[in-house]
């Protein structure tokens, strides 16, 4: 029985992880496309003034002239190797390019995170359960954020606390040769306006989950029994929420990598949104291509986990 059981379990890994890479797959896949249907390319920016002969002729060098799906499943058989292939236009490798804005990338979306982990979800909280009047205060002033544009808070951050009060630098660049941690100041700019634009967002989700919750039958039984309502909090209430509470968390990282591409190109930090606006508009596709695989891959996982977390949350009766 355990064995047929773990066979079983097997299985549908299998099948998940197979899911995930078709999808991964599509997605990579139409990606090339859109890049593809752009107007213009490397070749039409650099020599597009001295005519259609030198076009041509940059074309076939860089092997542009080959067919989109050649070059796409070449790339995907390099990529497969460890290999993302080198930029167009000056012939460097693709991973070096995109090393350093990955570093950078992965250090305000992992200071984000634990800003929502130990902050933005014990306030959300403590406003759903705790009905005062600076909880009050807090929600009105989530839900005014959530109703601004991602680019306009951000734009508004950067005019209140770096051309009025001028606590922050208006542009994050480390400087000439260093990276992010060499010089940290240049991470708070975006780092505050990713958390505010994610715990906005999150926070009316997680308000209305913890306030469902307290409306349950076992949660009023306990208040009914005279328990100390710090005690049903920690006991009774937060165990059966930590599921949904999870589930959401899960879905808030493919909003904070999206996120990040608007507050990076504002903000003119080194990150991998930034970097991939860049690459657009030069037309890089081979930088592109390997940094939206990457961000597709992030996405999808988030995704299936909070899925996951959803049916687990489900089966144990939870609200979600």
């Amino acid at each position: 029985m355990l064995k047929k059981l773990g066979q079983a379990s097997l299985g549908k890994l299998a099948l998940a992880i197979f899911k995930i890479f078709v999808i991964w797959l599509l997605a990579v896949f139409v990606l090339g496309l859109l890049m593809e249907a752009l107007p213009g390319d490397v070749a039409s920016n650099k020599v597009g003034k001295q005519g259609s002969e030198a076009v041509a002729a940059l074309r076939k060098e860089m092997g542009l002239d080959r067919p989109f799906l050649d070059r796409f499943f070449f790339w995907l058989g390099n990529f497969f190797k460890g290999d993302l292939g080198k930029t167009l236009l000056t012939k460097k490798d693709v991973g070096v390019i995109i090393k350093t804005p990955l570093i950078s990338s992965l250090s305000i979306t992992t200071i984000v995170f634990l800003g929502l982990v130990f902050v933005s979800i014990p306030l959300s909280i403590y406003c759903a359960y705790y009905k005062n009047a600076l909880s009050r205060l807090i929600s009105r002033m989530a839900v005014l954020l959530s109703s601004v544009p991602e680019f306009v808070l951000t734009i508004l951050a950067i005019m209140l606390l770096c051309m009025e009060l001028r606590l922050l630098p208006v542009l994050s660049i480390p400087g000439p040769g260093k990276t992010v941690w060499e010089n940290p100041v240049s991470m708070l700019m975006p780092s505050l306006s990713l958390w505010t634009i994610c715990t906005a967002a999150m926070f009316r989700y997680l308000r209305v989950m913890i306030e469902t919750y307290v409306n349950t039958s076992y949660v009023r039984e306990a208040f009914l029994a005279g328990l100390n309502k710090n005690k049903i909090l920690f006991i009774h209430l937060l165990p059966s929420a930590l599921p949904g509470i999870a589930q959401i968390l899960a879905s808030t990282i493919p909003y904070l990598l999206a996120g990040s591409m608007v507050v990076e190109t504002l903000t003119a930090y080194p990150g991998m949104g930034y970097t991939l606006i860049q690459a657009v508009q030069s037309r890089e596709t081979p930088v592109v291509i390997a940094i939206g695989s990457f961000l597709i891959a992030i996405t999808i996982l988030c995704y299936y986990l909070a899925d996951f977390l959803g049916k687990k949350n489900k089966n144990e009766g939870g609200i979600l």
